[in-house]
């Protein structure tokens, strides 16, 4: 297929209703001369931004076959002008995403799809991809009235650069700073997904006009965890959680093969004595603004610059002093001395 021209004859392309998409491109729905209904991504770059990036890993994710795994049909490129468009056809999900589903899924239904996913994780580790982008949107119900579910965007055994990442809530330290980036990035991405998925909450904050990904990434750079809010997952996801959300790589766990047996064994028994100390297991108001994107700023006292006798006087900045409230003592006084004066002037006369 040489142009999108004849793609558009294959196919017939609905593209006044764009699907949901949380990443580069667009996605809509498309049927093939057989009504077969697919969904179609559309990724148009620049030739300056791609080396072929996107090509191998689409071209690799079609060698991996698990039953959890979106498969990817056909990719196309084409080059036009100054502009290179990747069409990727993929099996339409009617059902949603993990997020838009949280609300009406049961405990034992989370834990279950949670348990799958170590599973695919597992696989895709030993198959040496490393995902870089694992999130909650890109873990797709088949059906709406069904469990069955497939993930896309599987991946790489290449980094990928942080162009690729349009929202910051999953990325760890080591991606925001621009590090050597392995699988201890996954780790930290499930960590987060688990508390969203869990909790209904980002652990750093959901990317909005008010809460930027600047602000995200300065959260998940301080490295503290977001104890408040752990509270809220029961014991041994909080345990899961920990060794994820951890801002040195080497301190998390060291596979998803580790966090599974971690999982399986529990944590020791003084483990719950370190959460007892806090007074409320309840997230805080501020916190909860904080997660939704909606903390208020934070504005500081205006610093005031160091000025000498010797700034000229044109340029000095002079800072008015707020005034003080007038006491009944003050008024008192001030009267007392009105009626003296007036005595004083009226015996001169």
């Amino acid at each position: 297929m040489k142009n999108i021209a004849e793609f558009s004859q294959q196919y017939e392309i609905d593209y006044a209703r764009p699907l949901p998409a949380r990443g580069l491109g667009s996605v809509y729905r498309a049927k093939d001369q057989e009504e077969q209904l697919l969904a179609l991504k559309v990724l148009e770059l620049h030739p300056n931004f791609d080396d072929g990036l996107f090509g191998r890993l689409y071209e690799g994710a079609k060698k991996l076959e698990h039953p959890h795994l979106l498969p990817y049909q056909v990719v196309h490129i084409f080059r036009e002008e100054e502009v290179v468009q990747y069409y990727i056809l993929m099996d339409y999900c009617a059902g949603g995403n993990w997020a838009s589903r949280s609300s009406q899924l049961t405990t034992e239904e989370k834990r279950a799809l949670l348990q799958d996913l170590v599973k695919l994780l597992i696989f895709l580790e030993k198959e040496g991809h490393c995902l870089q982008n694992l999130k909650l949107e890109h873990l797709l119900f088949k059906e709406e009235e069904s469990l069955d579910w497939q993930l896309i965007n599987y991946g790489a055994k290449e980094n990928l650069p942080n162009y690729f990442h349009l929202d910051y809530a999953y990325l760890a330290p080591e991606q925001l700073q621009r590090q050597a980036i392995g699988p201890a990035a996954d780790i930290w991405a499930f960590g987060v997904l688990l508390t969203a998925f869990w909790t209904g909450q980002l652990p750093f904050g959901q990317k909005s006009p008010q809460q930027t990904n600047a602000k995200i990434k300065n959260r998940i750079l301080k490295g503290e965890l977001p104890r408040e809010l752990l509270r809220r997952l029961p014991l041994d996801l909080r345990y899961l959680v920990e060794g994820c959300l951890q801002k040195e790589p080497a301190k998390r766990w060291p596979s998803f093969e580790a966090l599974a047996a971690a999982w399986e064994a529990g944590p020791a028994k003084d483990y719950a004595q370190s959460w007892e100390a806090a007074p409320s297991a309840e997230v805080s108001v501020l916190e909860t603004l904080a997660y939704m994107g909606q903390e208020a700023e934070k504005t500081e006292a205006p610093k005031v610059e160091e000025q000498s006798e010797k700034t000229p006087f044109l340029e000095r900045k002079f800072k008015r002093q707020k005034s003080k409230p007038i006491t009944i003592w003050e008024i008192l006084l001030w009267l007392g001395g009105a009626l003296a004066l007036g005595y004083y002037l009226s015996s001169l006369s």
